[in-house]
């Protein structure tokens, strides 16, 4: 068992995570454990990289002055990783002891776990995924963007496709519709 608490920040092998075609080593955050459907214990991890170029991509939490992060790093809640194999943690280089950093992670990982809650996730082709799109009332995005595996449409059940989660935009200042 690794012994790693909320804000540990670790080098990882990303080759070794689940669904993960990527080969680079890179720093990501501890956020927790998860026990799969089988039994196993994965962790999970929340990304670090470079900060975006346009600032509303997506939701992420700038770091600057930290001293195990480089300058202008961002933290990306939103995109976690899964590991079941404790050798794919190569180290464990510090942790984020910044309260106001470690709440605004927590409180965007928590807002797209509570509209994710209220998501259906289905397999869709091309095709059919244009028609959700089309759609004002909802957003739609992948529910893993490196799982190069594709399987049979939830919608048409004719074409293959990949799976996404779906759920309804929120309005302004408001709650969802």
């Amino acid at each position: 068992m690794l012994e790693l608490k909320f804000g540990d920040i670790c080098i990882v092998d990303l080759s070794r995570s689940i669904n993960s075609p990527k080969t680079n080593i890179a720093p990501v955050i501890y956020m927790s454990e998860y026990q799969e459907n089988n039994g196993t214990m994965a962790y999970r991890f929340c990304r670090v990289g470079k900060r975006p170029a346009v600032l509303a991509s997506k939701p992420h939490v700038i770091v600057n002055r930290h001293p195990y992060l480089r300058n202008g790093s961002a933290i990306y809640p939103t995109q976690t990783v899964l590991f079941t194999d404790e050798s794919a943690v190569l180290s464990k280089v510090g942790m984020v002891g910044d309260e106001r950093i470690e709440q605004e992670i927590l409180n965007i990982y928590e807002n797209t776990n509570r509209a994710e809650r209220q998501a259906i996730v289905m397999c869709l082709c091309p095709r059919c995924r244009r028609e959700f799109l089309l759609n004002p009332q909802t957003v739609m995005k992948r529910l893993d963007p490196y799982s190069p595996i594709e399987q049979q449409c939830d919608f048409c059940q004719v074409r293959s496709g990949h799976m996404y989660v779906i759920y309804k935009r929120r309005l302004y200042g408001g709650d969802y519709k």
